[in-house]
């Protein structure tokens, strides 16, 4: 077996050690701060894996019954509707796609930063080469900021289904939301995000 391959399996384990907490098996035996308890440990291990440097803050809140969370990039803060405790793959579905958009608001910034001071160096010190490098170490993944930022600016929001502990983990992640809503390119991201996150997390 390749070192490769034993590095996917391994981390797989480690993955669906963590996935396992929030099955109902496992999470109907928690307190509500045992719970919160681990969002907190599930924020940590992704944000690691996604080497986000500062992790958002985590908030409960009493939302509509069809809305499990949001983000708010203006304040890093994350908000899970503390009635989705209740369900855990829910609770851990959101947790995945909101730290996702933590992930690019926060990207989005990093790259913003450098190119205002990339076309300072250029306009002062007329060095276009260290400007697409410092651009280049902003965003060495290549990944569509700009459509990201864009977005942020002119988001659309969509409806979330009201949970249901008897819906299968497609219909928690997928819901029905509105075609344009998950065609949004920071959504489609996200949503791509959980798919990843559900095979890594809970599917053996």
């Amino acid at each position: 077996m390749s070192l490769w391959k034993q590095i996917q399996q391994t981390d797989k384990k480690n993955c669906r050690m963590v996935g396992k907490n929030f099955e109902l098996q496992n999470w109907s035996l928690l307190n509500t701060e045992e719970k919160k308890h681990l969002v907190l440990e599930l924020v940590s291990f992704l944000s690691t894996r996604l080497e986000i440097k500062n992790a958002p803050k985590i908030t409960y809140k009493q939302l509509a019954s069809n809305n499990p969370g949001y983000y708010d990039g203006s304040r890093a803060e994350m908000s899970i509707n503390h009635n989705s405790l209740n369900f855990g793959i829910l609770t851990a579905v959101t947790v995945a796609h909101e730290l996702r958009h933590h992930y690019q608001y926060e990207k989005t910034k990093d790259v913003s930063k450098v190119k205002w001071l990339s076309k300072l160096r250029i306009l002062f010190f007329k060095n276009p080469v260290e400007a697409r490098i410092s651009y280049w170490l902003a965003n060495p993944k290549s990944e569509p900021v700009e459509e990201w930022d864009l977005n942020f600016a002119n988001y659309i929001r969509g409806e979330t289904k009201t949970p249901n502990p008897n819906e299968t983990l497609e219909d928690i992640v997928l819901g029905d939301e509105l075609e344009e809503y998950k065609n949004q390119p920071i959504e489609e991201d996200a949503f791509r995000y959980e798919g990843i996150f559900m095979n890594q997390f809970f599917i053996d």
